[in-house]
């Protein structure tokens, strides 16, 4: 692999021992939080993770409490650099969860190819998705030969009852 960057796979993020290798990003105002059952606020969030105990969520509340992002914030995680210098096929798969209110703002998960100087959307959802964790998987062939860079980046709804998490 290119220095430090993920280059043995499957690789697996599971957040059960936190976020390893990604990293809060600096220019948003709020923070992925790890959780374990409910999200501190009512009638919004999961009860429990999709797999294993923990998963990352992103707190729409704004109580003061450390690394809420409150209604109309943003929170970015960036994973660790991913070379696909020497792979025939790729994929980025993860579970989600979007309960609460029908204005939740958007989940994407976006890539790099420049060291996260320009951004690309590849998937993103709006809105309230019910209560439930659904499974999605998106196609990296498109960057195979290159490193990259992916994001999960969370803009919060104009309500406080839109906690949306990722496992």
């Amino acid at each position: 692999p290119v220095g430090d960057c993920i280059g043995e796979f499957p690789y697996v993020q599971d957040f059960e021992s936190g976020f390893g290798t990604w990293t809060q990003d600096e220019g948003d105002n709020g923070d992925w939080l790890v959780n374990s059952g409910n999200t501190p606020s009512t009638g919004t969030g999961p009860s429990e993770a999709s797999n294993g105990a923990n998963y990352i969520f992103v707190e729409a509340s704004n109580l003061g409490r450390p690394g809420e992002v409150g209604p109309n914030g943003s929170a970015i995680l960036n994973s660790p650099c991913i070379d696909l210098l020497n792979v025939s096929q790729a994929s980025f798969s993860f579970d989600y969860h979007m309960f609460g209110t029908v204005d939740a703002g958007s989940l994407s998960i976006d890539v790099t190819t420049d060291d996260g100087n320009t951004w690309t959307t590849l998937w993103e959802k709006t809105s309230y998705q019910g209560d439930q964790w659904i499974t999605e998987a998106i196609s990296l062939d498109a960057f195979i030969g290159s490193v990259i860079q992916l994001r999960i980046h969370r803009r919060t709804g104009t309500f406080w009852q839109s906690d949306v998490a990722v496992d």
